[in-house]
């Protein structure tokens, strides 16, 4: 997990993983938090499980069979994940709801629809059918609106304070979830747009109050959520006080956030 968190890949062959998973229990036997925790760590396991594989090297010199079969089982099982995560972490669906979420909570859900936006993203490249490009998108679409209500209950239930000391990995999920809105605000569906900046709105608010803590890496989120923007032309989808034209962090910023995880706001995933 420390591994995952702080922006490595996996040095361990996931073949070779054999440390067991702690146990989950009930919630009146267990607290959230070790819940959130002990699912987290599953999900590690399934991300590094089916990342290493979908983005090695050699994954584009695969059959289109073979990548397809692999996106199915990376599919089933984050799926069969999420119905665990529902019933043993339940999330309230809205900022009414009466039911508080832990800030562990959110974060294990937030990591759960990053690892599923960027499980689908190298299948919208040309090279697949109009089909399962249609699935992935659509499947990213969904998970980002997700995880756009999850940081909404975050910044409703919990004070600001609270937010900006979020473990830095939420800076990465954030923008995970906006670069999926940004593709959807260069849509010419009215509807998509609207929610696609709602969800930028969203995002952006996050990382301001994260930017409190984590002030390097959120202040670069931002500047790459912007420069995003102004390549693809979308900068009205922007709130009115990120729409400044940008000037010479643009290029330093886009070098940095190349490195690690962060790159992938920038492999091409425009109209």
């Amino acid at each position: 997990m420390a591994t995952l968190t702080l922006g490595r890949n996996c040095p361990i062959p996931w073949r070779r993983i054999k440390v067991p998973f702690p146990e989950i229990c009930e919630q009146a036997e267990r607290r959230e938090n070790e819940t959130a925790f002990a699912l987290q760590c599953r999900l590690s396991y399934l991300f590094d499980k089916y990342m290493d594989q979908i983005y090695t090297f050699d994954f584009d010199f695969e059959d289109p069979h073979s990548q397809l079969q692999l996106l199915m089982s990376a599919r089933d099982a984050l799926l069969g994940f999420q119905t665990h995560m529902n019933e043993c972490c339940p999330m309230p669906t809205s900022t009414t709801s009466i039911s508080i979420p832990s800030a562990a909570a959110c974060l294990l859900y937030t990591s759960f629809y990053m690892s599923m936006i960027l499980i689908h993203r190298p299948f919208l490249g040309v090279s697949h059918t109009d089909t399962v490009r249609r699935v992935a998108f659509r499947t990213m679409t969904t998970a980002a609106n997700a995880s756009t209500k999850v940081l909404r209950n975050l910044m409703h239930h919990h004070s600001p304070e609270s937010v900006s000391k979020m473990p830095f990995p939420l800076v990465h999920h954030v923008l995970t979830t906006a670069v999926s809105h940004l593709i959807n605000a260069t849509s010419s569906d009215d509807r998509m747009r609207r929610t696609a900046a709602n969800g930028l709105r969203t995002c952006l608010k996050a990382l301001e109050l994260l930017r409190e803590t984590w002030q390097g890496r959120a202040s670069r989120t931002i500047a790459a959520i912007q420069e995003l923007a102004n390549r693809w032309h979308i900068v009205s989808a922007l709130p009115i006080n990120f729409s400044e034209p940008l000037v010479d962090q643009v290029a330093h910023t886009g070098n940095e956030l190349r490195h690690g995880q962060d790159d992938f706001a920038f492999q091409g995933l425009g109209k």
